[in-house]
């Protein structure tokens, strides 16, 4: 089977992945500076899986650079990954409402580790259906970096069980920042910009229909009850804009730059993890529109 529809579908669903998760933040009860770092957890939260799943985005990306075609196995062990995958902004945000849960603690830190796994074996089934490719024999799975982020996990949980509570959830933090250090080593450059740029656009566009969604029906079907929500569609016509703009830059960007690198595609992912709270403050700044 040829990977690039494959390749697209995966692509979408992490997108779609790492952009609704925002919608798990509650808002802030009031306009205040207090009040709104109160959910720092919840933005903590979003961060590592954000990054967690870029992560794992780069890893296959590597991957399906060196592969032409997979079989029915492979996307078997993908499906599940990406089954794993899905589950993420449930379980985080009930992480992120209950830091100290043992049990949200666990269940999540457990899906952490399978999700890795499930992706590890992918990778493995990947590998032995191209066993004789002289393209994948230039990477090497036997690699520290794939194991490396299981283990500290692992010891999160042995912290979580003796000292410290929320053991897990700092070690799923430091089990990825471990794991980009590590692949900042990664010098190789990539010719294809394609799947990255399809990438960037998914999550701007998912952006954009969000922040649609979240504006509020009209109390009524008169146009005095639209017009109570001016504010609101002020508020999303900004949004619009600025998320417009970024995607008209990093078109204009891409259709000069020809290569990306490790730094290139981290320093675009982390821009585009601020763009996606632009959901959350807009309905933020739609309802408290002449506060600070």
């Amino acid at each position: 089977m040829d990977t690039g529809r494959f390749e697209t579908f995966y692509d979408a669903v992490l997108a779609i992945v790492i952009t609704i998760l925002v919608l798990k933040i509650p808002q802030p009860l009031s306009p205040e500076w207090g009040a709104f770092f109160s959910n720092y957890l919840s933005f903590v939260t979003y961060f590592i899986v954000f990054i967690s799943i870029i992560n794992i985005w780069y890893s296959n990306q590597n991957l399906f650079q060196h592969i032409e075609d997979i079989n029915n196995r492979a996307i078997i062990a993908y499906g599940f990954s990406i089954f794993l995958f899905s589950l993420f902004p449930y379980f985080a945000s009930w992480l992120s409402m209950n830091p100290y849960s043992l049990t949200a603690e666990v269940i999540f830190g457990l899906l952490i580790i399978f999700a890795n796994i499930s992706h590890i074996i992918s990778v493995v089934i990947v590998f032995g259906a191209n066993h004789s490719s002289e393209k994948l024999s230039e990477l090497n799975i036997k690699k520290i970096h794939f194991l490396l982020p299981l283990i500290i996990v692992i010891c999160g949980f042995i912290v979580s069980f003796t000292i410290y509570t929320p053991g897990i959830y700092l070690a799923s933090l430091l089990s990825v920042i471990v794991s980009i250090i590590y692949n900042r080593r990664d010098k190789k450059e990539y010719e294809d910009t394609e799947r990255f740029e399809a990438l960037i656009d998914a999550i701007i566009a998912i952006i954009i229909t969000i922040i649609a969604i979240e504006i509020p029906l009209a109390a009524n079907g008169n146009l005095e009850g639209l017009m109570e929500l001016k504010l609101e569609f002020i508020a999303y016509a900004i949004s619009f804009i600025v998320c417009f703009n970024v995607w008209n830059f990093s078109y204009n960007l891409f259709s000069i730059v020809k290569k990306i690198n490790y730094r290139s595609i981290w320093t675009i992912a982390l821009g585009l993890f601020f763009l996606s709270l632009i959901p959350y403050l807009t309905t933020y700044v739609a309802k408290n529109f002449n506060a600070f």
